[in-house]
């Protein structure tokens, strides 16, 4: 360890964590706060610089050029060998990285493979490349697949931590990575909002209207209509139901004239008056609905919780770290369909279980789904490794 006065965390990314509040949704500046406020200094441990990124896009030119041809894709730059050659280069050449205890990673721990820096690393992510193929990535050349799995599992093995955000992708990187299970742990994200600026809500006595509330930027995937089918049988049931719509750019055919659909589109957290306007969404709704197909995480999980909005979702990826059935919501089984959330809601409303939902959320809130939580969880770990390191 150095002599600082607290250990140094050297925070690797492309992005400034001190400053950047749009890089992983806000994730890369959370985690640095998370970090410092688990006891360390964070030091930012810049690559991608300008004299390294003209080499890199000439390589990922190519591969575009290649899935062209071919019609099979390569996957993202931290798997592929060539670029994290190059990342590691530059790490390497980067001074600041001797005056760390740890370096930590939010993805991309593979550069870390080739840079010759025996510091020891922190990895941490939301998936597995072995997770991602045919989840998330799909075309992807046979070669590709295998050169992502090899540095993946090379990656783990090598972490001095592996930090994850779900039990669904520590699993894999166990079983598939052959990680050491004393060296993983699970550590869910926080909501990407500034915790003075959370109301919470009161819950639904079944009076008015009941706002169910549905953000995503991927419609598809995160299952809008779905979303709306749900919506559209819980009004024929009887209950006022409306669903209230962020996250697309443009309002989906299917909520065109539907008085019960209001559509607010694309908020951006940056600009005062969307970031308001996104805030006020959780503060006047009821529920929380986004029945996802393919999600690694979920932070807006943990910004409905912290409202202590009950959440509806599938049961797939990591969705289960952040919605826990019966608890803070339901997770519903793949095969099921906008009948199955519907029975679920309706059911919670008309036996008033909504108010227990509500009050497990927060309860989830304040001891998993917040950066207040990930901080104790991380300064726990680190105490621990540091421990076992001078034995």
């Amino acid at each position: 360890m150095t002599e600082s006065k607290r250990p140094v965390i050297g925070y690797v990314s492309r992005y400034d964590p001190f400053t950047d509040k749009m890089a992983w949704s806000g994730t890369i500046y959370k985690i640095r706060e998370g970090i410092e406020k688990a006891g360390f200094e964070v030091r930012w441990i810049r690559y991608g610089t300008r004299p390294m990124y003209y080499r890199v896009l000439a390589w990922k030119l190519l591969l575009r050029l290649s899935a062209r041809c071919f019609g099979k894709r390569w996957v993202s730059e931290c798997h592929f060998r060539p670029i994290v050659k190059l990342y590691g280069k530059e790490l390497r050449r980067n001074k600041a990285v001797e005056e760390c205890d740890y370096l930590f990673f939010p993805g991309s721990a593979q550069n870390m493979l080739y840079s010759g820096i025996t510091t020891p690393y922190i990895y941490y992510t939301d998936a597995t490349a072995y997770q991602m193929i045919d989840y998330y990535w799909f075309d992807i050349c046979r070669k590709s697949q295998r050169m992502a799995c090899e540095m993946e599992g090379e990656a783990i093995r090598r972490a001095a931590l592996n930090l994850r955000a779900s039990q669904w992708c520590i699993d894999s990187v166990i079983a598939d990575g052959g990680g050491q299970p004393d060296k993983c742990h699970v550590l869910q994200f926080g909501p990407n909002l500034d915790t003075e600026h959370i109301h919470p809500i009161t819950p639904y006595s079944g009076n008015g209207p009941l706002r169910i509330l549905f953000s995503g930027v991927a419609w598809e995937r995160k299952g809008g209509d779905v979303a709306v089918r749900t919506v559209e049988l819980l009004r024929r049931r009887g209950l006022d139901a409306r669903l209230i719509i962020a996250g697309p750019a443009e309002k989906p055919a299917i909520c065109e004239g539907k008085e019960y659909v209001e559509f607010y589109g694309l908020l951006n957290k940056n600009h005062d008056e969307e970031y308001r306007k996104y805030l006020s969404l959780y503060e006047t709704s009821h529920l929380f609905l986004l029945p996802t197909r393919a999600e690694c995480a979920g932070i807006v999980f943990s910004e409905a919780s912290a409202f202590g909005l009950p959440a509806y979702t599938y049961l797939t990826g990591g969705t289960g770290s952040y919605v826990q059935d019966g608890i803070n919501g339901h997770t519903l089984p793949l095969s099921s369909g906008p009948e199955a959330f519907a029975q679920q809601i309706y059911d919670d409303v008309t036996h008033h279980r909504l108010a227990a939902l509500a009050e497990g959320a927060m309860r989830l809130n304040r001891d998993q789904l917040s950066w207040e939580a990930w901080a104790r969880r991380f300064r726990e770990i680190m105490e621990k490794e540091t421990a076992n390191n001078k034995e």
